[in-house]
Formats: C-alpha cells, structure tokens, sequence
C-alpha cells in the first residue's frame, strides 16, 4: 500500500509572509487599473474631427463638417458635426453618423437612431467607435433595405461639452438638428419618409423629440416615432 502523508500546515510566519505577497499583487494591479483609467479620462481617443469651429454659425441644424469613414461594413459612412442647442437655448455643436446604402437612389427615406445609453465621455459616442454598428440597432437592416440611417451621438458625446444624459430638451433638439443638418448634404437628397427610433436612453430622446418638434422644428416632417425601453 503507498504511504501518503499530509503536507506540513504552514507557521503563521509562512501565513503572513504569503498574505504580504498578495497584498504587494493587489496593490500593483489596483495602481495599473487606476494608471490605465486616468490616461483615458486625461487623453481621450477622440480625433481632431470633432473639434468646434472658432466661429459658429448662428442658426441650429447647420452642417459644419463631415468625413468620410470606412468603419460600417456595406454602406457608404460619414461622421457629421453640425449645430444645435443647449439647455440655455445658446448654440452649441453635436455629432452624428450618417450612412446610406452603397447603391445610389435618387432620395432616400430616413431612420433616425437613437441609440441606448453608452456612456457619458467624449469617446463613448458611437461614431468615434471603430465598429459603431455594435452599438448601433438596425444598420444593417436599414443599408439592406435601402433606407439612409442618421444616428446622433446626443451633446458632450463625440463632440465637446458636458453630456445631458436624461435631460430632454438639449437631447431632444440634438436629434431634431441632426436631422435638418442632413437633409442639407449634398451626398444624398433625404426628402422621403423619416421616422425616428429610440431605445433606453434613446426612447427618452425619441419622445422628447417627437415632442418639441412641433415647435422647435415645425418644418420637419415627422412620419413615425418608436420607442423601447
């Protein structure tokens, strides 16, 4: 018969020396943890795109700037900066995707995004993201069914400020400018159906601005509202 023997219990000098060691691994992982998050939060991923103007134009719902991106699989893409307004009523600025299906229609009917909640930095919007369609319902589905897709990063995502997460009406606007910003691109005429979808954070933008178009934006036409929660 094989003799087994039980190792030897440890002394409590062993038993503290080991407890030090995993105290010394605790403390470096936490320090490297702490390290990685202040670099992100001090030197966010965000490109120079989504910088303001010196000068902003006066009127909310202007196109600034777009750029093409090769980031969404089968669809032509461009991130947009247009202008909006914030919660004091004063101009301000807001970014978007925007893509369209890779084959040309003369007008295309829009499905406005508004996606769920991702976060409150700069580099949380999902057009900064290199695959948005992860953070993005219904784009697929949309380029295959011929429809343009707008999905706003809503304020202080993407481009710079503080974001209102669950505050109605600069969200709400954001959309609805969005909107009007596109709808003056010359890479495609988007003067069809439009209908808006939101999910979670983005079925409060939804309702919001279903909500404030009539008087904010009384010259959009507005042919569907979905909302999830």
């Amino acid at each position: 018969m094989p003799k087994f023997e039980l190792p030897k219990r440890p002394t409590a000098a062993q038993l503290r020396q080991q407890a030090t060691k995993i105290g010394e691994r605790a403390r470096d992982a936490a320090g490297r943890a702490l390290t990685a998050a202040d670099q992100r939060i001090t030197h966010p991923t965000v490109p120079l795109f989504y910088l303001a103007p010196e000068v902003l134009p006066a009127q909310p719902g202007v196109l600034i700037r777009k750029q093409s991106v090769s980031t969404v699989i089968d669809a032509r893409a461009w991130r947009v900066l247009y202008t909006t307004t914030d919660a004091a009523g004063q101009v301000t600025i807001a970014s978007a995707l925007f893509c369209l299906p890779k084959i040309q229609e003369d007008s295309y009917n829009l499905l406005v995004y508004c996606h769920q909640a991702t976060g409150i930095e700069r580099r949380c919007a999902p057009s900064v993201h290199d695959k948005p369609a992860l953070a993005l319902a219904g784009l697929r589905q949309a380029m295959q069914k011929g429809w343009a897709y707008l999905a706003p990063d809503y304020p202080g995502l993407g481009a710079e400020g503080i974001h209102p997460f669950l505050i109605g009406e600069p969200t709400a606007t954001s959309v609805l400018d969005a909107i009007r910003a596109i709808q003056t691109t010359t890479v495609a005429q988007i003067n069809n159906k439009t209908v808006i979808w939101g999910y979670s954070q983005g079925g409060h933008a939804a309702a919001w601005a279903a909500g404030v178009q009539p008087s904010y934006a009384p010259e959009l036409a507005l042919d569907g509202i979905i909302l999830g929660s």
